[in-house]
């Protein structure tokens, strides 16, 4: 499957490149700017692992993917995010809401926090194969 990672270089995102390409995954590592739709075309899945833009990063993102033709989005949230309160927690529920109405099939997948910091701690325990198939 051809799958595209936004955030590939920052911690959570790393981890998903390196899960989905030992699974044998064709994996796409995107950057921000001009000619984000033409990164897209073909591909099947993009995992959003960006922290930076957030709402309007994922807006931009989901634009390029319906331009594209993608057929799924994964979004990366927090467990309890919707419990905690702050204004982190306020962008990333943004965030979620932003992917349910962006017009492209999506399923968010939450991490616990020890997973953000340690990734160790949930290597081989991902669930992104699952969530593409959902």
């Amino acid at each position: 499957m051809r799958i595209a990672i936004a955030g590939a270089n920052e911690t959570v995102g790393a981890e998903a490149v390196r899960v989905l390409r030992a699974r044998g995954h064709d994996v796409r590592m995107l950057s921000s700017g001009p000619g984000l739709a033409e990164a897209l075309i073909g591909v099947q899945v993009v995992v959003d692992a960006s922290r930076s833009g957030f709402v309007d990063g994922t807006r931009r993102l989901l634009s390029a993917e319906r331009e594209a033709g993608v057929g799924h989005h994964v979004g990366v949230s927090l467990i309890g995010v919707d419990r905690v309160g702050g204004p982190y927690s306020r962008r990333k529920l943004a965030q979620e809401a932003a992917i349910r109405a962006g017009g492209v099939p999506w399923a968010t997948r939450s991490l616990r926090s020890g997973g953000l910091t340690n990734p160790g701690a949930w290597r081989g325990k991902t669930t992104f194969d699952e969530s593409l198939s959902a």
